[in-house]
């Protein structure tokens, strides 16, 4: 949690995104995992919107071990979905908004 402020803090000064993929590990098979709250508490912290990116294909580029990527080996489709305020997100909320936001990914 305190590296999450410091970077929170950071963001908030230098007007800076960040893209975190909120599975906190890569799907080995494209299916879709819980998402941890990392993400979700420094949007809400920032009071930063949350750009959605369904990356759909993208397990079939990883290599067996390690973060080797095939380059062009398949396509990903990559859909942007509408930002989302989180400026009234609160602690009591969060858990709600990552099962929402989690519910964008499966649609």
């Amino acid at each position: 949690i305190k590296s999450m402020n410091s970077i929170g803090k950071k963001l908030t000064k230098h007007g800076l995104s960040i893209c975190v993929f909120p599975e906190g590990t890569r799907s080995k098979d494209g299916r879709l995992q819980p998402f941890k709250k990392g993400a979700m508490h420094l949007a809400m912290q920032t009071g930063c919107p949350i750009v959605p990116v369904v990356f759909n294909g993208a397990h079939k580029i990883w290599g067996k071990y390690g973060y080797r990527i095939a380059c062009n080996a398949e396509p990903i489709r990559m859909t942007f979905l509408p930002p989302i305020d989180t400026k009234n997100w609160t602690a009591e909320s969060l858990e709600e908004h990552t099962k929402e936001l989690h519910g964008l990914f499966v649609k």
